[in-house]
């Protein structure tokens, strides 16, 4: 994070956020993503676990009641309990992104983008993170984006698949696909010239 502080980033997010970014245009999509991204994807090292989802709950106006109750069932089911007053800075890579990932469900994101989860975590905690996803897809409320290269985290955790090229969409699949075809479908589209 730098030496950006809370006050820094909610003035960014006040003023990107403010209202319409041309008169008579609605915000983008990608203006969208690139706000959740940036919220979620920051927690402030010198602030503990707790801190950090306080804070963002406060951002968000959401209730500190509502907050708590997720906050102890979300924080179990990451093993985070335990982490929730350490400083962000002092927790390995793999907590820092659970630690992400649990101030964005306690705070009723509608879409959780994450790029490149598995990137600096062991084996175990690929596996954990997998889990995680499946657990935040079957409750059924947060839309969840994987952008990964790691094709055996995106086979056990992805429910649909899309390949880009170019900022373009060249193929798409509904439904869940083992690793050996995400890489021949990979494969097809870049003998293809789509990739």
């Amino acid at each position: 994070m730098g030496c950006a502080g809370p006050s820094h980033v909610a003035q960014r997010i006040r003023s990107r956020w403010s209202g319409q970014t041309e008169p008579g245009k609605p915000r983008s999509l990608g203006s969208l993503l690139d706000y959740c991204a940036q919220l979620w994807e920051k927690l402030f090292f010198r602030n503990t676990v707790l801190e950090n989802i306080a804070y963002f709950s406060a951002i968000r106006k959401q209730d500190p009641k509502k907050i708590g109750t997720k906050l102890t069932q979300y924080a179990e089911q990451l093993n985070m309990a335990h982490l929730l007053k350490t400083q962000v800075g002092n927790l390995s890579t793999g907590e820092r992104k659970k630690a992400s990932i649990l101030a964005g469900i306690c705070t009723d994101v509608k879409l959780l983008i994450l790029d490149e989860p598995s990137n600096g975590l062991d084996i175990d905690a690929v596996l954990e993170l997998q889990s995680i996803v499946s657990n935040i897809r079957a409750n059924g409320t947060i839309t969840t984006i994987l952008s990964s290269h790691d094709i055996n985290m995106l086979s056990g955790a992805a429910t649909k698949y899309v390949y880009l090229c170019k900022g373009k969409i060249v193929w798409q699949n509904n439904g869940e696909m083992e690793a050996a075809e995400i890489v021949e479908k990979y494969r097809t589209l870049v003998q293809e010239g789509k990739q």
